[in-house]
């Protein structure tokens, strides 16, 4: 019997409170595999190269780097993996950056949490067939 396809999840975000609070939400999704949980953008990196996932969730502040530096190294062509954005720096400006670099989703953590979540159970329904 073959295994459920899964929506495989690497995070990027260097407080531990919320990479934790991300680990617990997102493990309640059906469909959703967290591969990696990183604090840095370097380490988002090198486990981006080893395993590559299917969305990205990026703090855009990061210890040794942003989530746009992670954009620019990201493989244009597919199979690319599909990016959130989730920080607290939620301006227009902001927001416009992380779009034109590749984001295609921005959510500003402290009101967009509910919105980020419902995203992702969409995500996933999607790649596992409406689990």
């Amino acid at each position: 019997m073959d295994a459920e396809p899964l929506l495989t999840i690497q995070i990027a975000e260097d407080s531990p409170g919320i990479r934790d609070l991300l680990l617990t939400h997102l493990d309640l999704v059906p469909g959703v595999k967290v591969t990696a949980a990183s604090p840095t953008a370097a380490e988002a990196l090198e486990r981006l190269r080893q395993a590559p996932p299917a969305l990205l969730v990026l703090d855009l502040q990061l210890e040794s780097g942003s989530a746009l530096d992670i954009l620019k190294k990201l493989p244009q062509d597919p199979p690319r993996p599909r990016v959130i954005i989730l920080t607290n720096h939620s301006g227009p400006e902001t927001r416009a950056a992380c779009e034109a670099a590749g984001a295609d989703f921005f959510f500003d953590k402290s009101s967009e949490f509910a919105p980020f979540l419902d995203t992702v159970r969409a995500l996933a329904a999607s790649t596992t067939g409406g689990l």
